[in-house]
């Protein structure tokens, strides 16, 4: 019989738990959100915050971390709350996720959704690790233009920063055969848009300038605080030099 996702990610997380300062504690939460999640899907919650005949709020039969955490409020647990489930760090929301998603598959609400294109795919694949790992790629991916796209939203409110010449200055450099013979003052770029590119490059080797715009320097990559890498160490290298810069040590 195949394990649902839900199922080989519950066996994951309960293995984890062995390995926290406190396992019993974490084993517990692990318990609990299981327990939550079952609850909801026989519309326990439904039953708990709905009164008389009234068949309650379809939302309700969802299997979300604000359920989850309304659930718990109904037992007297002291958690998990909402924002504990949420916090992607948590290795939790996987769970929740998985749930929902087969809920959707078996529950009477899913002959009203039509699959999407990407769940068709989805269905194709038979190993469930590698469905999860291919949706997991997937939703990352997301995340990570989501991070650019804050990232250009930001340098495009310094007003020192043209982001455009910057990236086109940048094309221009990748389409050179040799790098290290670029010059910036032959036609590509002028010295004023030298000058903002080493003016962008100062910024970006400074630990502060860094932190206010969430990001962080990991040996010569530029990362930003989920570890998303925005600028390589080897980028970085071809800025410098388009700015002018020595290598940095």
């Amino acid at each position: 019989m195949t394990l649902l996702t839900s199922a080989v990610i519950a066996e994951r997380l309960r293995t984890e738990a062995q390995t926290y300062a406190q396992p019993e504690r974490r084993m517990a939460t692990v318990e609990r959100l299981i327990s939550a999640c079952n609850a909801i899907a026989r519309g326990e919650l439904v039953k708990a915050l709905s009164s008389g005949s009234d068949r309650g709020d379809p939302k309700l039969r969802r299997i979300t971390a604000q359920n989850i955490a309304e659930y718990a409020k109904t037992q007297g647990w002291s958690g998990p709350t909402r924002t504990f489930l949420s916090n992607r760090s948590n290795g939790l929301i996987e769970y929740i996720r998985a749930r929902e998603n087969e809920r959707e598959k078996t529950g009477p609400e899913s002959k009203k959704k039509p699959k999407t294109q990407f769940e068709s795919f989805l269905d194709k694949i038979e190993d469930i690790e590698t469905r999860q790992y291919v949706r997991h790629e997937v939703e990352r991916r997301k995340q990570l233009e989501q991070e650019l796209t804050i990232i250009k939203n930001g340098l495009k409110r310094i007003p020192q920063i043209d982001l455009n010449t910057l990236i086109s200055t940048t094309d221009a450099f990748r389409s050179s055969t040799t790098g290290a013979s670029f010059d910036l003052s032959q036609g590509q770029a002028t010295k004023d848009q030298q000058s903002i590119l080493a003016s962008l490059v100062d910024r970006l080797d400074d630990t502060d300038a860094l932190r206010h715009f969430g990001l962080k320097d990991d040996a010569g990559d530029i990362l930003s605080y989920s570890n998303a890498l925005v600028i390589s160490k080897s980028e970085m290298e071809v800025l410098r030099t388009m700015a002018g810069r020595k290598p940095k040590n």
